[in-house]
């Protein structure tokens, strides 16, 4: 695998708009800005001043697919055409302007049925926090049974409506403090909606020192269950928050101390999971160019057909783009996480974006080095499209 042929990875993607994006890439590595730009949005959103105007023409348009699931038609027909599916996430959470659970809930069932009618899309996703009150769910304080079922409840409910639709779901992770619940409730849909397909998949934070364990033993209990285990890898976006956490309420930090562990315990996990595909679907997170090259090669020893339906890899809508189109392009399943919800209520969401990239410094470093270098070649060869 060759993430380096620039002429391969961006070959749908025009001149101007490689500039585009290689412009705020470079905002966003820079610590001033992140740093800057948290702060003020922070103000004027506490000020309730209307700053959706300046983000609509920038970084939403840039990272996110639109407002409403019909205005992302765009982006997915775009990705399309370099042979990338798409994966719309409502990136509007719980308490941010009108946005409740029983609205999230309502627009995460309306998705749903939007990716059912295209052939497009094959997931839906969406965040616990989103659709039920999870501060009741902590192990920070006396839980509490209401919350609890009204968790479990919402998530049944979307789990069925998608398998009903056809549609696969993922469910996103949480912090340390709500994992328990997510991860038990994720076990139960598995074990009675898993049987002949993975219709719901759970997210796994690698960055977490008990992940591989978990995964682990999820594979054990699919196995004995005779259910497929849906399994989503990320290396995890909450490292400071997590420590910090820790620190605060007095017990051990879940999280490794270097993101070498990190990366060894995702590789470790991809092994794993190849292991055991008879019994796992996996939805490979991440923008990391040697566990991308890992999982492929590891596909082809493991006798794996490179559109195999039991592996995807994924990236986010606006990045990682030559990871996306060149695995793409040599036949494997690929999904781009797109984001989508009005702009003033997606900007928490935006700001963890801009927060995180500081994490990734060195993958957003490599892209733009790549950007460049097609620029570069299209110009020395006057082709201006």
């Amino acid at each position: 695998m060759n993430f380096e042929l620039t002429e391969i990875a961006y070959a749908n993607t025009p001149l101007r708009s490689l500039k585009t994006k290689r412009f705020y890439l470079r905002l966003l590595r820079s610590d001033v800005l992140i740093f800057a730009g948290t702060h003020f949005i922070s103000i004027f959103q506490k000020l309730h001043l209307p700053i959706g105007w300046f983000f609509r023409s920038t970084i939403f348009r840039q990272f996110c697919g639109g407002e409403t699931l019909e205005e992302c038609a765009r982006v997915v027909e775009k990705n399309a055409s370099s042979g990338v599916k798409s994966l719309l996430d409502y990136s509007v959470e719980a308490g941010s302007g009108s946005a409740e659970p029983s609205g999230n809930l309502n627009e995460i069932i309306r998705s749903i049925h939007f990716a059912s009618n295209n052939p497009y899309i094959d997931f839906a996703v969406f965040k616990p926090t989103g659709i039920a009150d999870m501060s009741q769910l902590s192990i920070l304080r006396q839980k509490s049974d209401s919350a609890r079922a009204v968790f479990e409840q919402n998530c049944s409910l979307i789990a069925r409506e998608a398998a009903k639709r056809g549609v696969s779901v993922l469910v996103d992770a949480e912090d340390y403090e709500f994992q328990d619940e997510v991860d038990a409730m994720a076990g139960k849909i598995m074990a009675e909606l898993n049987r002949e397909k993975v219709v719901f998949y759970n997210t796994v934070q690698m960055y977490r020192t008990d992940r591989l364990e978990y995964v682990s033993d999820l594979i054990e209990k699919a196995k004995a269950g005779g259910f497929f285990a849906g399994i989503k890898l990320v290396r995890g976006a909450y490292l400071e928050k997590e420590r910090l956490l820790a620190k605060k309420h007095g017990y051990e930090s879940p999280v490794f101390n270097t993101k070498q562990e990190t990366d060894d315990a995702y590789n470790a996990a991809l092994h794993l999971i190849l292991e055991n595909i008879s019994y796992v679907g996996l939805f490979a997170g991440t923008h990391n160019e040697h566990s991308n090259q890992l999982l492929a090669t590891a596909m082809t020893e493991k006798g794996l057909a490179k559109n195999d339906k039991r592996v995807y890899f994924a990236q986010l809508y606006g990045m990682a783009d030559h990871i996306s189109n060149t695995l793409a392009s040599q036949g494997y399943n690929v999904v781009k996480y797109v984001p989508y919800g009005k702009v003033s209520e997606v900007i928490p969401y935006m700001m963890r974006r801009i927060e995180e990239n500081s994490s990734v410094s060195q993958q957003s470093k490599r892209e733009i080095e790549m950007i460049t270098s097609e620029i570069k070649r299209r110009k020395e060869f006057k082709y201006d499209n």
